[in-house]
């Protein structure tokens, strides 16, 4: 029997009203509930964070499909790595299941990655594929079976046979033409690339034939992608909505993304660290065959989910109540200002919003996960409601996977700061004086070096989105102190703005929160 969590339980609320927006019809919400004895005997304890590693926190609002297998691998970054790859397996096996945010209809998918150098222990990176096998599995056999029965009307030659079935499967390969992602894309949608090397990406990314990063990049979105050839019928892919699961060496990531600039930066969710390598035993022990059954009960819910959802006519929507999206605004917004109040450069900030949605994302995967844990036909209900406790949950991973990338940013920025730059932009940089200054300073400065204004201005706005230079309002410049890397917050600045116990989002949860009662 696989292990299961002491002291968690769940809660069925149902509301009835007039659509998807606010009161949905036939909504059910999904709420997690911990021992209130153990709330009792944590609530005075004090955190200590490990800045490389997801925070304990983050795996107490997980389903307990997915806590069963960390639970299995322990506290470190064996359950983190594993935590980052199967949350996009998860993603992929959750089809017509829509979310209104930006005033658009977004799937669950997203991207992430994990860095770390070799021999680092990112090994368990793989397991989180194997929860999605069963799925995989069924999925190719069901297009082979449909396939067959095409190529047997094509030789009867009885009845018309149609054009060829695609075939079909849950995982892209990262090694693949631009051509081919995109019709594999067009078969399933909501497609995994599961990729345990950089490599394999970055080479098929650095081919002429291989260019389909702008697949990514409006995938992430759900916006579609549409291709005409003189000699080929138009593909349309209406809703596109890929995730991502990469690992692989620093040296080799740089193959995939090579700056903070590139659109694909700030649509990943990062997982870094650097850990000294030791021996570990490589015989099977008794933990083995636990690690094993939790990892083929999450392969068996995700097919299950998958089925269900797949056969519905219409979405499941997602709904978040006022105080799910008010709680939501106060977190991105403190986070954003601890950004700009730190200098980090506006090439960063799409990395804040893109958090926002994958909190929303990954809150909404535990919630359908959740409420099939405890029997819940999902293809019954109009609209599922999320609950601040799986709000807390996307948040804490979200906002952990940012402080992350700001790490990676920090690292690519040190030696890559001034890429873009030609001789004229790093004279007129150099030129400006350290600290504060005001405009009629930069002009007089640029004057003397023969830049006219309006190209001053416009140099003074790209410096400023590489964060080489502060635009303070007003007239008032500042250019950081060259002794550090110039914009970059660290990963611990964001991790206290995050677990600040007046923000909010530290609170233990309480008996009295709404649809949160332990």
């Amino acid at each position: 029997m696989a292990p299961t969590r002491r002291g968690w339980s769940t809660v069925n609320s149902s509301t009835t009203g007039d659509g998807a927006n606010g009161n949905p019809e036939h909504t059910l919400e999904s709420t997690p509930e911990k021992d209130r004895k153990d709330e009792k005997d944590e609530k005075d304890t004090g955190r200590t964070f490990n800045p490389s590693q997801l925070p304990a926190e983050a795996f107490e609002y997980l389903p307990d499909t997915l806590h069963n297998i960390t639970e299995c691998l322990g506290a470190g970054h064996e359950r983190d790595t594993f935590l980052t790859g199967v949350l996009p397996v998860c993603a992929g096996a959750m089809p017509n299941v829509r979310l209104r945010y930006g005033g658009q209809w977004l799937s669950l998918n997203h991207y992430t990655a994990v860095i770390a150098p070799a021999g680092a222990g990112k090994g368990k990176f793989r397991i989180a594929k194997q929860c999605g096998k069963k799925l995989d599995k069924r999925i190719y056999d069901n297009s082979r079976r449909q396939i067959e029965l095409w190529e047997q009307r094509q030789e009867s030659k009885e009845e018309e046979a149609g054009s060829r079935p695609q075939e079909k499967t849950l995982f892209l390969p990262g090694d693949t033409s631009a051509s081919e992602m995109k019709h594999m894309l067009q078969a399933n949608p909501h497609s995994v690339m599961f990729e345990t090397e950089f490599k394999t990406v970055g080479t098929a990314l650095s081919q002429d034939w291989g260019q389909f990063r702008d697949v990514m990049l409006k995938a992430f979105h759900n916006e579609s992608v549409t291709v005409a050839r003189r000699k080929d019928d138009i593909l349309r892919i209406g809703h596109p909505a890929m995730s991502a699961a990469l690992s692989g060496t620093p040296s080799t990531f740089h193959e995939v993304i090579e700056d903070v600039e590139d659109g694909l930066f700030s649509r990943f969710c990062f997982y870094t660290f650097d850990a000294e390598t030791e021996w570990v035993p490589q015989f099977s022990d008794d933990t083995d065959w636990e690690l094993e059954e939790a990892t083929d009960e999450a392969a068996n819910r995700l097919d299950n989910i998958n089925e269900t959802l797949t056969q519905r006519d219409e979405p499941l929507y997602v709904t978040f109540p006022d105080s799910v999206q008010k709680k939501h605004t106060e977190a991105c917004r403190t986070v954003l200002e601890a950004l700009k109040a730190q200098d980090v450069p506006q090439c960063l900030h799409p990395n804040v919003k893109r958090a926002g949605l994958n909190a929303l994302r990954f809150g909404s995967i535990f919630a359908l996960m959740r409420l099939d844990e405890r029997g819940t036909d999902l293809s019954g209900p109009k609209s599922v409601a999320i609950s601040e406790a799986d709000l807390r949950g996307g948040l804490y991973l979200a906002f952990s996977y940012l402080s992350h990338a700001l790490q990676v940013a920090e690292e690519m920025e040190a030696t890559d700061g001034e890429k873009g730059l030609h001789e004229g932009h790093k004279d007129y940089l150099e030129a400006l004086p350290e600290g504060a200054f005001d405009t009629a300073d930069a002009d007089r400065i640029a004057e003397e070096l023969g830049i006219d204004d309006r190209k001053a201005r416009r140099w003074r706005k790209k410096f400023a989105q590489k964060g080489l230079l502060v635009d303070e309002g007003y007239g008032s410049w500042r250019r950081p102190s060259s002794e550090s890397v110039p914009g970059v917050l660290s990963v611990h600045s964001v991790l206290s703005v995050l677990f600040d116990r007046n923000g909010g989002l530290d609170r233990k949860p309480s008996v009295e929160d709404e649809g949160a009662p332990f």
